[in-house]
């Protein structure tokens, strides 16, 4: 019985020295799925940091962006507010040359439809040539487009020219 045992005992070390060989085997493959797992989460990792570089990078791009266009629609809105004041201030002096000019006619229909006669005479005397030419060189002048013509910065200019 007791060469059963001795028997049965060695065949059990063997069954567990074989279990444990099989035991250590299932564990360097396991480690080795665990190696490879490991070195495709660093890859995943690798490549995330990559990507979130790109977008830190791609993010500063669009703040960058957004202040220059923040920036242009502050100056926009100024520009605005400048175009609106001077706008402003044309209706203004329209209205008072258009005032002004309301009371000339009303004036100049009052001379023209006026009964004394020596008004009628004054209006009716011609014009030296020298004050017509001053006075063609001054509405000329008085156009904003011309203001800046030699005939304009210089008067003797107007009268050399002509």
């Amino acid at each position: 019985m007791f060469s059963v045992l001795k028997a049965a005992s060695g065949r059990t070390h063997l069954y567990l020295i074989g279990l444990l060989i099989v035991a250590c085997v299932a564990l360097g493959l396991a480690l080795t799925v665990t190696r490879a797992e490991v070195s495709v989460l660093q890859a995943n990792i690798d490549t995330a940091s990559a990507n979130q570089l790109g977008l830190q990078l791609d993010v500063s791009a669009l703040t960058r962006a957004v202040e220059q266009s923040e920036a242009d629609k502050a100056k926009i809105w100024q520009q605005l507010a400048a175009i609106q004041a001077a706008e402003q201030q044309y209706r203004l002096d329209l209205a008072g040359i258009r005032g002004r000019q309301e009371a000339l006619s009303v004036t100049l229909n009052e001379y023209r439809s006026s009964e004394d006669e020596s008004l009628s005479l004054w209006m009716g005397t011609a014009v030296p040539d020298d004050i017509q030419r001053l006075l063609g060189n001054a509405a000329h002048c008085a156009h904003r487009d011309h203001r800046g013509t030699e005939t304009c910065r210089d008067p003797t200019a107007a009268n050399r020219s002509m």
